[in-house]
């Protein structure tokens, strides 16, 4: 819920796209990284803007169907306002389930998913089926990728001492969570 709150630019910051800007290039840039041309999940990523979109927990796709691969709940999703999508799995001391990845590329094709785990791990294969790392999905976890995004959010809050100390409390609880205390 808290990253929700800060990825939405309508969220109680009012910071407005300022926290979404900053995870989306250090994604891309995490992309560019390992490879010198674009990877098929940042020609996912790098259409979505940023500036009026809005995130959504719990989305619900619908009823499951018998096989997993179509229906259940998206733990976050990002809607901009030309229809482009960001999704998460956050997977934290909880297994994957049938179907999971699938079902989420199957309700919105084009949109990247993030896999966000408390430590680096794939999805199981029986959630992400068929689905290639690294051009449908991306494995992040909140032991890098949202700890350096936090600190980052820490950094542009300089002037806005409420909402500063209020995601440094949420890097104390994720290093807790993540062995890094």
């Amino acid at each position: 819920a808290f990253i929700a709150e800060l990825l939405n630019t309508k969220g109680g910051h009012n910071c407005g796209d300022l926290f979404l800007k900053l995870f989306i290039d250090q994604q891309l840039e995490n992309q560019l990284k390992y490879i010198n041309i674009p990877s098929s999940f940042y020609n996912r990523l790098k259409p979505f803007k940023t500036q009026g979109s809005i995130a959504k927990v719990e989305h619900h796709l619908g009823f499951k169907s018998n096989n997993s691969t179509e229906g259940g709940r998206i733990d976050l999703i990002l809607n901009d306002e030309l229809g482009n999508h960001i999704l998460f799995e956050n997977k934290i001391n909880a297994d994957d389930q049938l179907g999971q990845l699938i079902s989420y590329h199957n309700a919105f094709k084009a949109a990247p998913i993030f896999y966000l785990s408390k430590f680096p791990k794939d999805p199981d294969p029986k959630s992400q089926s068929n689905l290639k790392k690294g051009e449908e999905f991306v494995c992040i976890t909140y032991q890098d990728d949202i700890l350096k995004w936090l600190e980052a959010c820490v950094e542009k809050t300089f002037d806005r001492p409420t909402i500063r100390e209020t995601i440094i409390q949420y890097i104390h609880l994720v290093r807790n969570l993540t062995n890094q205390n």
